[in-house]
């Protein structure tokens, strides 16, 4: 599961009225594609890199790939997106994020 702090962070979230939390992470093994955590959050796992674990200090050459698929599919949205990234891959992840959908908000 992806990192304590993102986790609390997105349960609070979807806690407010309208608001749709997905977090996105790598997809490692055989796990599943996605996991809905309530009904306003969902994590959604990208298959990027290779198939196993990858430690975050080895993560930075799969990061282009990982935010060209999340943009792929956030792309066609009609919502206001927000992004936040956390610790340095995920401020890495917005940059090139930002490349692909300009008129998000990043925090």
């Amino acid at each position: 599961r992806e990192c304590i702090y993102e986790h609390q962070l997105a349960t609070a979230l979807s806690k407010i009225p309208n608001i749709r939390v997905t977090t996105f992470c790598k997809q490692n093994l055989d796990h599943p594609s996605s996991e809905r955590i309530n009904l306003n959050y969902i994590v959604e796992k990208v298959k990027c890199g290779p198939n196993e674990f990858v430690p975050k200090e080895k993560i930075e050459p799969y990061i282009n790939e990982f935010t060209s698929k999340v943009a792929l599919t956030l792309k066609p949205s009609k919502e206001e997106l927000v992004f936040h990234g956390h610790y340095w891959d995920g401020a890495k992840s917005l940059l090139h994020m930002k490349e692909h959908i300009p008129n998000a908000t990043y925090i």
